[in-house]
């Protein structure tokens, strides 16, 4: 039942959902300095220690790859949708 039914109905809702949770963690960037140790060395802290002490294209990179990220998702939603449109 969960499989068949539940699983299907809640599944696009779970992906939004990941996705921008992952997209929002890139913005917690003082929380993130708060918390984080000389040891640890988040995403956010690697790319704000790049933007202002020295030029890497790291920094490029990360962002390219975001963006990708966004417009494959947007890319995969598309079928999902078209057929979710088309069961109503």
């Amino acid at each position: 039942m969960l499989r068949l039914v539940t699983l299907p109905a809640i599944a696009p809702g779970l992906a939004a959902a990941t996705f921008f949770a992952f997209l929002h963690s890139f913005d917690e960037l003082v929380l993130t300095l708060f918390l984080s140790s000389a040891q640890l060395k988040t995403l956010p802290l690697m790319l704000w220690g790049d933007i202002n002490y020295r030029l890497n294209p790291v920094l490029a990179v990360v962002s390219t790859l975001e963006v990708l990220l966004v417009v494959g998702g947007l890319f995969l939603a598309r079928p999902v949708l078209a057929t979710s449109q088309k069961a109503t």
